[in-house]
C-alpha cells in the first residue's frame, strides 16, 4: 500500500467540531505537523473531512527517510538516547561485553514529524485550494516536505 504523507496548513479557529475532532484524530495538533499513513478508505473519509485544513498526498520512500533522518519522532531520540546511555553505564561499571553502537530502527508507520514552514514559502496563499493555495492534494508533496524539514 502507500504511503499518505498529511501536512496541517491552517489553524483552527472558527473551525466546525466534526474538522477539529477529525485533526485531533489525525494527530494533527499544531500548524505544519505532519503525519504518514498508510492508505486506507477510513483515512480518506478523514481527509475528506479536513479537505480545507491540511495537504496531502503519496510520498516516496526515499523523501520519508529524508525527513526521519532530519525531523525524526522525539520519541524515537528519546529511545537512543536512553539506549546509549546505558551502554556508557555498564562500559563505566566495568561489565565485559561491547556496547552496541546500532541504532534503533526508526518505525514508518504512523509517523509524527514537527515541521517548520516552507523554504520559500507556500507560494500562493494557505486560503485556497492547491493550484492557487496550500490546502488540497499535491502531487508534489515530496518537494514540501524537503522544503519543511
Amino acid at each position: 500500500m502507500a504511503k499518505i504523507a498529511i501536512v496541517r496548513v491552517k489553524g483552527l479557529f472558527g473551525v466546525k467540531p466534526a474538522v477539529k475532532t477529525t485533526l485531533a484524530s489525525l494527530r494533527l495538533h499544531r500548524l505544519n505537523h505532519c503525519v504518514v499513513f498508510e492508505d486506507s478508505p477510513s483515512l480518506r473519509g478523514m481527509i475528506q473531512v479536513a479537505k480545507d485544513y491540511i495537504c496531502w498526498g503519496a510520498v516516496k520512500d526515499e523523501t520519508l527517510r529524508a525527513v526521519t533522518e532530519k525531523r525524526g519522532n522525539l520519541l524515537d531520540k528519546k529511545r537512543e538516547l536512553e539506549s546509549t546511555s546505558q551502554n556508557v553505564k555498564s562500559d563505566a561499571k566495568g561489565e565485559k561485553g561491547k556496547a552496541e553502537s546500532k541504532k534503533p530502527e526508526k518505525k514508518t508507520n504512523n509517523m509524527l514529524f514537527a515541521l517548520h514552514a516552507p523554504r520559500g514559502g507556500w507560494n500562493g496563499t494557505i486560503k485556497k485550494r492547491f493550484p492557487h493555495g496550500a490546502a488540497g492534494p499535491r502531487d508534489d508533496i515530496d518537494a514540501l516536505l524537503i522544503a519543511m524539514s
